[in-house]
């Protein structure tokens, strides 16, 4: 290659040296709208095929539409966000597509690049550039600086009619610049992130693509494997479903793979997504864009690193939701930071706060994603990060165990029988609740609140514990809610829990824990029926409990024993039962247990026609209590008591006592209880005569027992209806004779 020389240099590459030369003439500044009407961009991508369902959103849009053409000095803004895969993109453009009648000066489509896999958004200045190009601006004619070009951008915009599209934005500072100023033009704003900046610096109206519901998931399915096919598996179509959790993403993956294999059964589809561990690289095809593990990664990788931390941890906790005081815990985080960083989750759409102060993952798939991460970090810094992740699994495990003992306290005191014991032989974590006294709860109505909220990520923690090996907040979980569940009437619920609970401690040899597990697993499968199972449960400890010697947890048996018995309409074996466990509550010296066993001793002397014999050891029963120094107990000893004396005709006596069994009952939050209160209180004012009072009374217990859909219910409809059929005063014997089936 030789070089040119200067006097072979053509005239215009000469050096201008002379100083006679005279500067070049400016250019001529071109006539932009001249520029701009002899160019209608059409940018707008093709539509998606298979689109389905999401009339509400295109309505939305085409509202938004028809206000910007009749607005008089505001351009209309939509912020549209949604998780990744939810199909925000799809929706902009099939509408778009179809509305495009309604922008005769075109479209501008961009994709800023906000959540790429490369990890690099796009320059608003290489955006603005492509769409003054598009206007018909050549690049020789464009200003230098960013201000300059926006406000060459809004001049070319004004008085157009056109459909502006910024796709996959990462933030509104990326936006701004390219919003116009002038009326008539829709701008479509799609991010992963809540653009909240939008909204309320800028005025755009947010809307937020959810989930796909059941019928326009089948729908899309349909449009890509046909009817025939889904009609000939409905159950593994509506599996499918199911398991792709309505994401479009999810669901065009699963029916390009079932469309590629024509042959094989969707059920084999649906098999492998059933496996929580297989269902991501189910749902990859090896592309960026065709795979939920690398479109949510998208958005994992754009997380600071204190939120992408907090994120794998939530893939810790078993859900179904989480409040930001156990997400503080399980980080280990002080609460002003964990607001901040569940904010930041939040605007990327991994987690939503569906309810003020809980957040959850948007579907399970987030989930998945969120332990897989966690999981892999594990396997690349094996010892730190698996320690990080035992550690926070305690953290969250203490967190609900000392708030659900803090909740116990204030709504039922309890005896020392049903504080759990540890074993000094367990393991490292057999000592979990440092703070075993802490309260969290400034009333009884708090602590029921908190449990109500709570008591499905309760049981979800209990199966967490036993499969990470935290034996001992496995079996000592239940306990502390198990009273709650069984207010709630929720047995089969807390029969589940507990049966993890044994397992537990039989696996740390937990003696104590034993005893107690397999006692309260008795009463809670006897309380929906389960008898047999019941009485394997009770033997089962009273066999522990003998080979330990210890009488209380014998008394124990002995009263859940009877309490079964009386389930059954066995009174004479109950009584049995009460006065075996009197004899071990004296042996043990244990007086709120004598207390307890008196009244057992009482109400099934009351049972079996005795009324008058049974009331002195009710009473005594109460002397005890209240010289022992508890109150547990005490509104159970009121309700029997106001069942003596309803049958010994002092129904004074009895509205006194059931009065003060309701008003603890409803303390308490105990609704069966409180039902069983106002049946007997019902039945006492009906015996003194005031039939109105009773009506209301029982009345209020079907209400209850309706809202639990309890079968005992129809018992108590079939009082009222009844009472209204006669006028006249029941025979003496009725209200107990239909107690007894109460």
């Amino acid at each position: 290659m030789s070089l040119e020389s200067p006097a072979k240099r053509p005239s215009h590459q000469q050096p201008k040296t002379h100083p006679r030369t005279r500067p070049e003439p400016p250019r001529p500044t071109p006539s932009y709208p001249s520029a701009f009407s002899a160019s209608v961009p059409r940018q707008l991508p093709a539509a998606v095929p298979y689109f389905s369902g999401r009339e509400a959103d295109l309505k939305a849009l085409t509202q938004l539409a028809e206000q910007s053409a009749g607005q008089g000095g505001a351009v209309a803004v939509s912020a549209i966000g949604g998780t990744a895969g939810v199909g925000k993109s799809a929706l902009v453009l099939h509408w778009g597509q179809q509305a495009a009648d309604r922008f005769p000066d075109g479209q501008l489509y961009v994709n800023l690049r906000g959540f790429d896999p490369t990890g690099v958004p796009l320059e608003t200045a290489a955006a603005l550039r492509g769409f003054l190009g598009a206007l018909g601006v050549p690049q020789a004619h464009l200003p230098v600086g960013l201000e300059e070009q926006a406000a060459l951008y809004r001049s070319m915009l004004t008085g157009r009619r056109m459909l502006i599209v910024l796709d996959n934005a990462r933030d509104p500072e990326q936006v701004r610049p390219l919003l116009p100023a002038s009326a008539g033009i829709l701008v479509l704003v799609t991010s992963r992130e809540r653009l909240t900046g939008l909204v309320e610096a800028d005025g755009a109206r947010p809307l937020t693509v959810d989930l796909l519901g059941p019928e326009e998931s089948r729908e899309l399915l349909e449009r890509r494997l046909g009817p025939e096919r889904l009609a000939a598996e409905p159950e593994a179509v509506a599996q499918l479903v199911e398991l792709c959790e309505g994401l479009p993403l999810a669901l065009n993956i699963a029916a390009a793979r079932a469309s590629a294999y024509p042959d094989f059964p969707l059920s084999a589809l649906a098999q492998r997504l059933r496996d929580a561990r297989s269902r991501l690289s189910t749902l990859d095809m090896r592309e960026a864009t065709a795979s939920v593990r690398a479109v949510i990664s998208w958005s994992y990788q754009a997380l600071s690193g204190p939120a992408a931390r907090m994120f794998r941890l939530l893939g810790v906790h078993p859900g179904p939701d989480v409040t930001a005081s156990a997400a503080a815990d399980l980080a280990d985080l002080p609460p002003d930071q964990t607001l901040a960083i569940l904010d930041e989750l939040a605007r990327a759409h991994l987690v939503a706060e569906h309810v003020p102060g809980r957040y959850a993952f948007h579907n399970d798939l987030l989930r998945a994603y969120a332990a897989e991460q966690a999981g892999a970090r594990s396997r690349d810094h094996q010892n730190d990060n698996d320690n990080e992740r035992r550690s926070a699994l305690m953290r969250m495990l203490e967190h609900y165990l000392s708030r659900a003992r803090s909740a116990g306290r204030l709504l039922e005191p309890v005896s020392d029988a049903d504080t759990p014991a540890s074993d000094d032989s367990a393991d490292a974590h057999a000592h979990p609740d440092p703070d075993p006294d802490a309260e969290y709860f400034a009333d009884a109505d708090s602590a029921r609140a908190w449990l109500t909220a709570e008591y499905q990520v309760l049981l979800a923690c209990v199966n967490q514990a036993a499969e990470s090996g935290f034996d001992a907040y496995a079996w000592q979980l239940p306990l502390v809610f198990a009273n709650f569940l069984g207010r709630e009437d929720l047995w089969h619920d807390l029969a589940d829990t507990l049966a993890v609970g044994v397992r537990a401690t039989e696996r740390l040899g937990d003696r104590p824990g034993q005893i107690l597990a397999h006692r309260l697993r008795g009463l809670t499968v006897a309380g929906i029926g389960a008898y047999a199972e019941g009485y394997r449960h009770f033997s089962r400890a009273m066999e522990l409990a003998r080979a330990a010697g210890d009488q209380q947890a014998q008394g124990e048996i002995h009263l859940s024993i009877a309490w079964t018995l009386g389930q059954q309409g066995r009174y004479r074996r109950a009584l049995h039962h009460g006065w075996r466990a009197l004899g071990r509550y004296r042996a043990a010296g244990h007086r709120p247990g004598q207390a307890w066993s008196l009244d057992t001793i009482g109400l099934y002397h009351c049972r079996l026609g005795k009324a008058r014999t049974g009331l002195p050891y009710s009473e005594r029963a109460m002397e005890m209590l209240r010289a022992s120094d508890t109150r547990a107990g005490e509104a159970a000893i009121f309700n029997t008591l106001g069942l003596i004396h309803t049958q010994l005709q002092r129904h004074g006596k009895a509205i006194d006592c059931l009065v003060e069994a309701l008003a603890r009952f409803r303390k308490a939050g105990d609704r069966y209880t409180q039902s069983t209160a106002l049946i007997r209180l019902g039945d006492a004012q009906h015996g003194s005569g005031d039939r109105e009072g009773a009506r209301a009374s029982w009345s209020e217990a079907l209400e209850i027992l309706e809202s639990m859909q309890h079968p005992k219910a129809q018992l108590v409809r079939a009082r009222l209806d009844r009472d209204r059929d006669r006028a006249e005063r029941p025979a003496p014997g009725d209200s107990a004779r239909a107690d007894a089936e109460v």
